[in-house]
């Protein structure tokens, strides 16, 4: 078992960025990113809103300026507070060597993502919607709502 005083599930923007302020305050964690890769969002699926390879380029120098080091390819399968040790324990699985791996940490950060699965909430009135509802992970070109009148609701890169 892996023990360290945070464990950081994610390693997008938000992750890398509590690494950096951890590792500046020496205060010992662990990164979990299911992927093979720091912010795979944008390298796998993100389309080119400011330029992608830009983007990365930033996020690469960010991970080797802040000595950024993932545990890539790991999914969390379980995470629960144990309230007699005061930890929480996760469970993982190392999808690379197909084993489980356990890590303890004081705090757990969940930073996994607003778009890793895509969330359409239920509005009132959505059933009655005749027109399409898509979420921002599955669009790609707004050439088919040209002429159209469309409602955008999001943040980033929505």
């Amino acid at each position: 078992m892996q023990e360290s005083t945070v464990v950081i599930v994610g390693s997008g923007p938000s992750g890398l960025a509590i690494s950096a302020c951890l590792t500046q305050n020496s205060i010992s964690h662990i990164i979990l990113e299911k992927e093979d890769c720091c912010d795979s969002l944008w390298r796998k699926k993100c389309p080119t809103y400011l330029s992608k390879d830009q983007f990365l380029r930033y996020i690469d120098k960010y991970v080797e300026h802040f000595n950024i080091k993932s545990h890539y390819c790991r999914t969390v399968e379980y995470a629960k507070y144990g309230e007699v040790r005061d930890k929480w324990r996760i469970e993982t699985k190392n999808t690379k060597e197909g084993i489980l791996e356990f890590y303890e940490a004081k705090f757990l950060v969940i930073a996994t993502g607003k778009k890793s699965e895509g969330y359409i909430p239920n509005v009132p009135g959505m059933d009655d919607f005749e027109g399409e509802v898509v979420h921002s992970k599955y669009y790609k070109s707004g050439s088919k709502y040209e002429s159209k009148e469309v409602l955008v609701v999001g943040c980033g890169n929505s």
